[in-house]
Parts: C-alpha cells; structure tokens; sequence
C-alpha cells in the first residue's frame, strides 16, 4: 500500500481514501471530496453574510453528519451548472469560489491520471487528458455511510469521543448542566471549528458516539476541522488494521464435543486506538471482527492486483458491506 501511495501526488491518507474508494467502488464523490481537501476551501463566507453561507453549507451536507460531503454534492451541482452555462450566478448564490471550483476540478482529473497510472481496473485513458471511468466503480457513490465507511479507513485513527461534561450555569446555587463534549487520545477537551457542519443545531445531543477529524487546530483552544460522525458499525469494519475481541472466553465446551459461543456480553476493541470500545455479545463480536479481517484482505488483494477484477466471492463481500451500511438507520448516529 505504502508503495502506491507514494505514486499519488497527495497526502497519503487521501491517497488511501482514494484506494478504498476503488475497492468499494464509490470513486466519484471520494474524488471530489480528494480534490476539495486539496486545495482552498471553496466554501466562503462573506462577514456579513456569514448565517446565509453557513446554511448554504449546512445545506450541501444534506444531514450527512460529515464536513466531506458537501464537496461532493457542491461538485455535482457545480458540474450541472457549467453544462448549462450558469456555473457563476450558482457559485455566486451558493457561496462557492469560482476559481476554487475550477481548480478542484482539475484536480479531479490529475487524481484520475494518477489513479489511471497505478493500473486500477475500470479506467481506461480515453485521450486528450481524460479517463473513462467504468459504471461499476460508481456502483455504491449514493451510499453515504458507505462512503462515510471509507473515510474511516482513511482518517483512523484521527477519532475524537462524545463523553459527558458538566458545565456551571452560574448563579447563586452554582447549579451544574451537563452536555456534550468531545476528547481525543491527547487532549482532554477539544471543540469543533466553528465552520464545521456538525458545529450547529443539536447535532451532538443524539446518539453520536465518535467523529473522525482531518486536523487539529490550536488558538483559543484545540479545534477539530473536518470532521465526520461514524457509526459503531463504520469503526468495526473499517476502523484500524485489527478488531479485537475482548471479555469473557468466547468458547465453552459442550458435553458431547464441539464448542459453542458463551451468553454474556464481551467488548471490540482497536488496539491502536484506546478510545474504541464497544460492548456486543459475543456472536455478533466475532462476526464482526471476521468481517473486518476479510475486508483487510480484500483491500490488500486491490492493491498487489490492480489490474484485476474482482472475483465472484470479492464482489460479494462488497455487496455486503454495502447492505450493511445501507441498513444503517441514520448516517451520523
């Protein structure tokens, strides 16, 4: 992996953004995301139009609960707009930089250059500097979680945990409120970065446990940018090199030989990152935690064997991880 990276002309954890979106085929909005994050924020806001550039964004994030994916809807529509020759009253009206667009944009196609000279199956040079782009490497880019999923194995483990804090209310009583906070392996309290998505509303008073970060930034305090909310599922399966299964033994003997799982709960671990601990019985541990092993491989087997096409049992594996994610109930929680 270390190796093709380094043939991708950026930060690596985009470039392995870049690979699993090959292997997961959902190439498309992890494009415009790469590019996006790659260059100036085309996102601005004007001081005295800061409420409307916000909801603008707010609005391009479409309740994703992910800093990520506004580029991707903001790349779409900017796209449909310079079809129709109006792509500057729309950048205009959305709160969009022209020249940021146009830059991302060619970035875009260098990624698929890049991407094109790896060997990946499904690109093809269609001449003139542009690629051609197979529909099922496309095949999974409406599934936001899944997605979202990628994301996590390309930020793991920049992960921030939702804990509880008390805060004074003031007052002669020095009454206490408790609310939402946010800590990393390193920092007791962090924020998120006022231009976030999930830096508005009540995003954090649901049931969001974790939220992956691209940087820190460090003023006044110790600020998140670019920050997605993942699922406990997202973390199981593409959390880290290894899921570890923790807690009562997982066997017991029966009389008449043989073994079967024990009733009781156990954890799922990450080894490299201690914040992650998940309760789970023990079926659905180990099912999980097999999961996560196969997809390890299969990414592996992407990266020896770019050129090829997966086989039956391969795409199979995606389709389930791609059912799994679908069947999530909410993106963020």
């Amino acid at each position: 992996l270390g190796t093709m990276l380094k043939r991708l002309p950026i930060d690596p954890a985009l470039g392995k953004l870049c690979v699993y979106a090959v292997a997961f085929r959902c190439l498309d909005p992890v494009l415009s995301m790469v590019a996006c994050a790659t260059t100036q924020d085309p996102f601005v806001s004007p001081m005295h139009k800061r409420d409307e550039a916000d909801a603008a964004k707010r609005a391009f994030s479409a309740n994703s609960g992910s800093d990520f994916w506004p580029f991707v809807t903001a790349m779409e529509s900017y796209n449909a707009a310079c079809a129709r020759g109006d792509e500057y009253r729309f950048c205009d009206h959305s709160f969009l930089s022209g020249s940021g667009m146009r830059t991302a944009t060619g970035i875009r196609r260098q990624l698929l250059q890049s991407l094109l000279s790896c060997g990946f199956a499904g690109l093809s040079d269609r001449g003139g500097g542009e690629v051609a782009v197979a529909d099922w490497l496309n095949d999974n880019r409406l599934n936001v979680n899944l997605v979202k999923g990628v994301v996590c194995a390309a930020l793991f483990p920049r992960l921030a945990k939702v804990v509880e804090a008390k805060e004074s209310k003031g007052g002669p009583k020095g009454k206490m409120r408790r609310r939402k906070g946010l800590c990393t392996l390193e920092d007791r309290r962090v924020a998120l970065h006022p231009s976030s998505v999930n830096a508005t509303g009540s995003r954090l008073n649901d049931d969001a446990r974790w939220l992956l970060y691209w940087e820190k930034v460090e003023s006044t305090q110790v600020f998140l940018r670019s920050t997605t909310i993942v699922h406990p599922l997202l973390l199981a399966v593409f959390g880290g090199w290894a899921l570890r299964v923790g807690g009562p033994p997982p066997l017991t003997e029966l009389p008449h030989g043989g073994a079967a799982l024990v009733d009781g709960a156990c954890t799922l671990e990450i080894p490299e990152q201690p914040l992650v601990r998940m309760a789970s019985t023990p079926r659905l541990a180990y099912t999980l935690a097999a999961l996560h092993e196969e997809v390890m491989h299969y990414v592996y087997w992407v990266v020896l064997h770019p050129r090829a096409k997966p086989s039956a049992a391969q795409c199979g594996l995606v389709a389930a991880v791609e059912e799994l994610m679908r069947s999530l109930k909410s993106t963020y929680h």
